[in-house]
């Protein structure tokens, strides 16, 4: 997810880490803040939805908040994607990947 400044940059020297992992600075900032923008919206939302339910399930894997988030909003923007792309309405099993499949 360079495109929208979400994928982790590390720099390395052969088999050394130079430096910190950071978010890559390329790609359109508006990307990005549009993922977190949707994020804190359906993160504020009281009921349980496919984009909080994929945080959740995320934040179990991860075991941090930060890259839960990150993760999310990366599905955010690649859920958006296919949504334009195929022209279709949006369903929580896109996010979720659980329940109806995706029509061919």
């Amino acid at each position: 997810m360079s495109f929208s400044r979400l994928a982790v940059v590390k720099r390395e020297s052969g088999e050394s880490l130079i430096g910190g992992e950071h978010l890559s600075k390329e790609g359109n900032g508006s990307m990005k803040a549009l993922s977190r923008t949707v994020f804190n919206g359906v993160m504020r939302t009281k009921r349980i939805n496919g984009v909080k339910d994929y945080y959740l399930r995320s934040l179990r894997r991860t075991k941090n908040e930060t890259h839960a988030r990150l993760n999310t909003q990366r599905k955010i923007l690649a859920v958006m994607n296919a949504v334009w792309r195929d022209e279709t309405e949006y369903r929580d099993d896109l996010v979720t990947g659980k329940g109806a499949k995706r029509p061919l």
